[in-house]
């Protein structure tokens, strides 16, 4: 009777032990294939002043999220931004995952083809400020 009490903790315990690793292991990003590089981005060269400015301020810059003071990074700026362009993330977010903006947002929910044709060649193109 106490062997059928031990395997049964025992099977207990290991079906949390799996049950928590699998959560785990399931919460985390894959990681993304590169982007292939856009052709129209030889003609079209956006500088974040003059086109990305206006898409961050229309879709990612407002109350509780990347405004001044959001922990997450302060795009209001282009050095808010810097640190999330150099270290990748935005093209992740933004591109290769596109769960930016987040179905929550209070603007759009997400970006146009146009909007997104922009950022990819401003990222293609080394993310110019001026």
């Amino acid at each position: 009777m106490n062997k059928t009490r031990y395997f049964f903790a025992f099977s207990l315990c290991f079906a949390c032990f799996a049950t928590i690793f699998s959560s785990i292991h399931a919460c985390t990003y894959a990681k993304q294939p590169p982007i292939e590089p856009n052709m129209a981005c030889d003609t079209l060269m956006p500088t974040y002043v003059n086109d990305v400015k206006p898409i961050i301020d229309a879709n990612c810059s407002y109350p509780g999220c990347h405004a001044a003071g959001y922990q997450s990074g302060d795009f209001t700026t282009y050095s808010g931004m810097k640190s999330r362009l150099d270290g990748g993330q935005f093209q992740l977010r933004v591109l290769q995952i596109k769960d930016m903006p987040p179905s929550y947002a209070s603007g759009p929910k997400e970006l146009t083809p146009e909007e997104l044709a922009i950022l990819e060649c401003w990222l293609q193109n080394g993310y110019p400020e001026q």
